[in-house]
């Protein structure tokens, strides 16, 4: 196992832990992660590589941020897993989560999950999104964690 492999499941575990605890993933635990990540990276994959994980991570912050589809603790998650881990595991591991939290959602509260995938229809299509009666978060990262193991799964 390598060093990017172990740092990648300590920050899944510190992360949803805090995230189940706290309801929010502190700079302390994301920033460390994306400089170590992006460290790393450098040194084992050279500048180009390094590059294209930061311009990913800026595309995140600058174009799915303000769309706010997850808060920015969660996007400093996925930030940080691209990071550590690279695009495509960094991706699947943080999507891994999230059909983790929406099938958690269809079999808790089957009439607010259908609202979302609704809601997720009318973003891609430039509508309007109605709003869901429940005003609490899902700790995102708590689900990430969830999911972790089938990641290792596939690796």
């Amino acid at each position: 196992m390598q060093i990017e492999e172990m740092l990648t499941a300590a920050l899944v575990i510190t992360s949803g832990y805090w995230d189940l605890a706290a309801d929010r993933v502190p700079n302390v635990i994301t920033l460390p992660s994306m400089a170590a990540g992006l460290f790393l990276c450098a040194l084992r994959h050279g500048a180009g590589e390094t590059v294209i994980r930061i311009v990913l991570e800026l595309v995140l912050m600058l174009i799915i941020g303000p769309l706010g589809i997850t808060g920015f603790g969660d996007l400093k998650l996925w930030m940080a897993l691209i990071a550590l881990a690279g695009a495509a595991d960094g991706t699947f591991i943080f999507l891994s989560g999230c059909l983790v939290l929406m099938a958690y959602i269809l079999i808790t509260r089957p009439r607010e999950g259908m609202m979302s995938i609704a809601n997720a229809r009318r973003m891609i299509r430039g509508g309007k999104i109605e709003k869901t009666q429940n005003t609490e978060g899902y700790p995102l990262a708590f689900f990430i964690m969830a999911a972790y193991p089938a990641y290792l799964l596939f690796i």
